[in-house]
């Protein structure tokens, strides 16, 4: 049974290693599934591995398999400071997201995502 962990996602920068391109909570890892996941400011020390924006979720979980990737799912792309949906930036930046999903050829995917402003 997969243990589910509550904490941040950020690009795994402290070591560069192809295999392991994510990082959660100081730990790297290759695949992750989050969910309920909202996208803001990194933490101090996310911050010192050199992340600026990070996905934060209450439940986080370190895979071996991919889920399938359905049509439900859009890829999303990082540009500066934001998750946008990719070749789709007209429609604003991605705030939350019900499931993400971070592979390890360092592709993302999202479904049941919220743009910034949707819910205000």
């Amino acid at each position: 049974m997969q243990e589910t962990i509550k904490g941040e996602i950020g690009a795994n920068f402290r070591d560069g290693r192809e295999e392991k391109p994510w990082n959660v909570n100081g730990t790297v890892a290759a695949m992750l599934v989050a969910s309920d996941v909202s996208f803001g400011r990194a933490s101090r020390s996310m911050q010192s591995l050199g992340c600026g924006i990070t996905a934060k979720s209450e439940a986080i979980k370190i895979r071996k398999r991919a889920p399938k990737i359905t049509p439900e799912y859009e890829k999303l792309t990082f540009m500066g400071d934001s998750f946008y949906i990719e070749d789709q930036s007209y429609k604003g930046k991605v705030e939350k997201v019900k499931e993400l999903v971070l592979l390890p050829d360092g592709k993302v995917f999202g479904k049941g995502l919220t743009f910034r402003g949707d819910d205000e």
